[in-house]
């Protein structure tokens, strides 16, 4: 599974149909490294020590040119950036409830498509894109 941040989608504006224009994506998985990812998250959510969650370190995750810890929070505020290559993902507990419920059907062989699994976030200037091809 590979950890992708993706800067700029419009071209300086050139393509004004750009669905997201800054987006972190976690891509290229198959069935078994989703369920793993889906695991992950379930556990860091019940574990009430845990605080953040550095998915950039996680075995399964390669991460290519950024770094991604997810945190728990009040509110679902999404991704922010916290230097050039370390992004944060603040959610609250229902947040990345319904990411596990979002991811479920990717834990299935043969799945494609994609998911936003920061559909309810705040309106922020970064997305979080999950698809096995890395398209949306």
């Amino acid at each position: 599974m590979k950890l992708e941040y993706l800067h700029d989608m419009t071209a300086n504006g050139k393509f004004k149909d750009v669905v997201s224009e800054n987006l972190i994506r976690l891509w290229e998985f198959n069935s078994k490294e989703a369920k793993q990812f889906q695991d992950l998250i379930h556990d860091f959510v019940k574990n009430s020590y845990a605080i953040k969650l550095f998915l950039d370190q996680e075995e399964f995750v390669n991460p290519m040119n950024c770094k991604l810890i997810l945190a728990k929070d009040h509110a679902n505020n999404g991704i922010t950036r916290l230097s050039e290559d370390e992004f944060i993902c603040k959610l609250n507990t229902d947040g990345y409830e319904h990411i596990i419920e979002l991811i479920k059907p990717f834990t299935n062989e043969g799945c494609s498509g994609y998911q936003w699994l920061d559909e309810q976030t705040k309106a922020g200037d970064i997305d979080f894109l999950f698809s096995p091809s890395g398209t949306w």
